[in-house]
């Protein structure tokens, strides 16, 4: 793969890319919530929207008029002109595979979701890395994409990073259906030689990194944060009966001690989220201001506020250079803002970038101690 891109190059490719077009109608694959979200953000924009398709145990589901979903049987034979507008947005299945059947059909122009979010972005928000075109490659964005694309550490990286960039360009949608063969979080680029490891974890949700920490890592010590309650619950009851020394706190973790707007719509969610909208509070602390102690392996997933993290751990990292292993795809600029902050705060750190699920959902930023 070529791995030099230019920003006129790139911007030459999407400009052939076909728009969206008020005059055709609309239909919509999906419907969960990012379908219905994106249903109505099209409605508001004027867009003329017919119908949701999907398989039909999925739309029986979905409580609304017949007249407004059709089966994906049906939908490979539609014999007018129609748009198809991809409205599925998570890591489980790959669009590429989801919608391959409809290309055959010549009546169908296909959209995925980053083709079209800069229609609809004021009015969905923050859709992890969603954004628009123009947002990518703005100068200074794309500058800093490629300053981050020199600081990895080797070839691999530097491939995954700039096929998720153009994915999310539109330009390769076949990368929906790439995923790397190593398991996320604890495989032959980050797990430590050295046994005795003191583990931390932050975002542990209900601890099902910690479950794979546990078979992983020679471990001697636990530290976890996790300010979701029920989650909270879950992590302290999974682990009580384990024979090893533990410490969780039911706080999230950002660059200080604070009270936190927070938003979390199901209590029991993996992408609850600190936001100023927040319909809940939560308290955070830095850490530094936690724990003294030298970690080994630090594990970050935090819906989105990595940086934060790094930015109140920054004592820590200096003086203990610990493995970490952090998520790189909850926002659109932590593809270039998280490496350049990890190489500001510890120069010596190797960077390697994988990923670990479909439509470049997963991906991780693995920072190693020379």
């Amino acid at each position: 793969m070529n791995i030099k891109l230019t920003r006129r190059d790139l911007i030459k490719k999407i400009n052939l890319l076909k728009p969206l077009d008020k005059n055709v109608p609309i239909a919509i694959y999906g419907s969960g919530i990012f379908a219905q979200d994106l249903k109505d953000a099209l409605d508001e924009s004027g867009y003329d929207f017919r119908f949701f398709v999907n398989k039909d145990n999925f739309l029986k589901k979905l409580k609304i008029s017949n007249s407004l979903k059709i089966s994906e049987k049906i939908f490979l034979n539609y014999k007018e002109k129609i748009q198809l507008v991809i409205g599925v947005h998570n890591r489980e299945v790959p669009i590429s595979k989801l919608i391959k059947k409809f290309k055959k059909n010549i009546h169908i122009d296909i959209f995925y979701p980053q083709d079209i979010f800069h229609l609809v972005e004021e009015k969905m928000g923050w859709r992890y890395w969603l954004s628009s075109k123009d947002y990518l490659l703005k100068r200074e964005n794309f500058t800093k994409f490629s300053k981050a694309l020199s600081l990895l550490s080797d070839n691999l990286s530097r491939e995954r990073l700039c096929s998720i960039y153009k994915y999310r360009l539109g330009l390769m949608n076949i990368y929906s259906n790439f995923m790397d063969k190593e398991k996320q979080y604890f495989n032959k680029i980050s797990i430590p030689k050295r046994k005795n490891i003191i583990y931390c974890d932050i975002g542990a949700f209900d601890g099902d990194t910690i479950s794979s920490a546990l078979k992983n890592l020679f471990l001697r010590e636990i530290y976890a944060f996790e300010p979701v309650s029920e989650s909270f619950k879950s992590l302290i009851k999974k682990f009580k009966t384990e024979n090893i020394r533990y410490n969780f706190l039911p706080l999230g973790v950002s660059n200080q001690y604070k009270k936190t707007s927070f938003s979390n719509s199901d209590l029991s969610s993996e992408s609850a989220r600190i936001e100023e909208t927040g319909n809940d509070f939560i308290n955070t602390i830095s850490l530094d201001e936690s724990f003294n102690i030298d970690f080994n392996f630090i594990k970050i997933d935090v819906e989105g506020f990595e940086k934060d993290v790094l930015l109140g751990a920054k004592k820590t990292i200096m003086r203990a250079k610990p493995v970490i292993a952090m998520s790189l795809y909850h926002n659109p600029y932590d593809l270039w803002e998280l490496p350049i902050l990890i190489k500001k705060i510890l120069p010596e750190y190797k960077l390697y970038v994988r990923q670990h699920y479909f439509n470049t959902f997963d991906c991780v930023l693995y920072c190693i101690p020379r």
